[in-house]
């Protein structure tokens, strides 16, 4: 792990030294009216982090215990969304655990980001969701984070939301 985040730190030194420009599609962004040029590379900074991180194998490392096969990807990139305009995706999983399995708590690590979920015991091979909404109130990029505690398992279950208000 520790070999695996130091060529992770040295990859990300290196494209950052020599500024190349991979965003999301791989190619460098236009400034809009009242973007700097500032604004334009942190926004394909962070994308690239983003993108480093899942390449990595850094992403959903699922748990031995797990009760749930997630099938959406743990992490959720926004893009581009408008100031003010809340922005909501649905994580979706299924149930492996063979009996009813219960959504006891959603934590999350601020109060700009809020979940929703059904009370009701998801049956055993059956789906579930939990929805995340962002309220897009503060300017630039945002990574938040989302634990999922399901009943019977000690572990919570960790999922993400990232984007760049405008």
């Amino acid at each position: 792990m520790k070999a695996r985040l130091f060529l992770l730190s040295l990859f990300s030194f290196f494209l950052l030294l020599f500024n190349f420009p991979l965003g999301v599609g791989a190619t460098r962004q236009t400034l809009g009216p009242g973007d700097s040029q500032e604004v334009a590379e942190g926004r394909a900074s962070f994308r690239l982090f983003s993108n480093v991180r899942t390449v990595a194998g850094l992403g959903h490392q699922p748990a031995a215990d797990s009760k749930v096969e997630w099938l959406t990807e743990n992490t959720h990139d926004f893009g581009d969304i408008p100031q003010k305009k809340p922005a909501r995706y649905d994580f979706q999983f299924r149930n492996i655990s063979g009996e009813p399995l219960i959504i006891d708590n959603v934590r999350t690590s601020c109060g700009c980001t809020v979940p929703d979920w059904e009370a009701a015991a998801v049956p055993p091979d059956s789906l579930g969701a939990i929805s995340i909404e962002y309220d897009a109130r503060d300017l630039g990029y945002f990574y938040k984070k989302v634990k999922v505690y399901f009943h019977g398992q000690r572990k919570a279950e960790v999922l993400y939301v990232e984007g760049w208000v405008e």
